[in-house]
Parts: structure tokens; C-alpha cells; sequence
């Protein structure tokens, strides 16, 4: 994996990643979630890269809620954006 990002917020952990091998994703969340593989499978899932795009940007903007009509708290969201565009810890890839 050559970079990768979190998009976390109350209800889901996402990992956005530039690499060949989603499975060395799924082994650090594993651990970082101290759960099992089979636990965590059933809600694992990729996206090609212009699907993955457009779903980080639902996801962040609250348009895609854990319960449909639930609105999201985009705080941490942006918190975090800002942090990454501050520390100049941003990629051209990611």
C-alpha cells in the first residue's frame, strides 16, 4: 500500500487506499478493531476508484446516513480534513 486515509464517523470506519491489495487493509483493521475476520467480512467491501471518490464525498457530506433520514454530525469530518490539509500530510493520490 503506498497511501491510504480514514474517513471515520460515529457509525462507520472507512479506509480510501492507493495499493493492489485490500487484504493488507482488511489484516491492519482487523487488529486496529481487534476483531476477527469472519466479524468483520460480512461488512467489508472495494469500489473502483471513481466510485470510491464519489462515495467519500457522500459519506463526509452526511448523504449517505446510517439510517436513511438520520443526519450525520460532519464535525470530526471536517476536523479532520482540516487537520490533513494543515499538516501538508495530503498526496496527489489521495
Amino acid at each position: 500500500m503506498k497511501e491510504a486515509a480514514i474517513l471515520s464517523t460515529c457509525h462507520r470506519t472507512e479506509v480510501y487506499f492507493h495499493g493492489d491489495d485490500p487484504q493488507a487493509v482488511a489484516h491492519w483493521l482487523e487488529g486496529v478493531q481487534n476483531l476477527s475476520r469472519d466479524a468483520l467480512a460480512p461488512y467489508m467491501y472495494t469500489l473502483p476508484r471513481d466510485q470510491a471518490v464519489t462515495h467519500a464525498f457522500r459519506v463526509a457530506s452526511g448523504l449517505i446516513p446510517i439510517v436513511l433520514g438520520e443526519p450525520q454530525d460532519p464535525g470530526p469530518d471536517e476536523a479532520g480534513g482540516a487537520l490533513g490539509r494543515g499538516g501538508g500530510d495530503r498526496s496527489a493520490s489521495c
